[in-house]
């Protein structure tokens, strides 16, 4: 199985850290890989809707859970150059 496969069964089973942590390594491998930037732009679109999901739940929102994905959605979004919204 390949690194862009790995990553992307990383990230369908919510295993975000893991999904960051193997795209940055690819990242220091291949700075320009199109391969590797597009699997970033799937992580924060996960993880955007997993934090929308969490705010929107009186439960969850402003849990310890919700706040470190929103940190790891910033650390994605500096990667790839992207906004808060996309």
């Amino acid at each position: 199985m390949d690194d862009a496969s790995k990553i992307q069964r990383h990230i369908d089973r919510g295993e975000y850290v893991c999904a960051y942590e193997s795209i940055l390594s690819g990242f220091d491998e291949a700075p320009k890989s199109a391969a590797f930037l597009s699997l970033s732009c799937e992580l924060s679109r996960a993880l955007r809707s997993e934090c929308m999901r969490l705010a929107s739940n009186k439960a969850t929102d402003g849990s310890l859970r919700a706040g470190e994905l929103e940190a790891l959605l910033r650390a994605v979004i500096r990667l790839n150059g992207e906004g808060i919204y996309g």
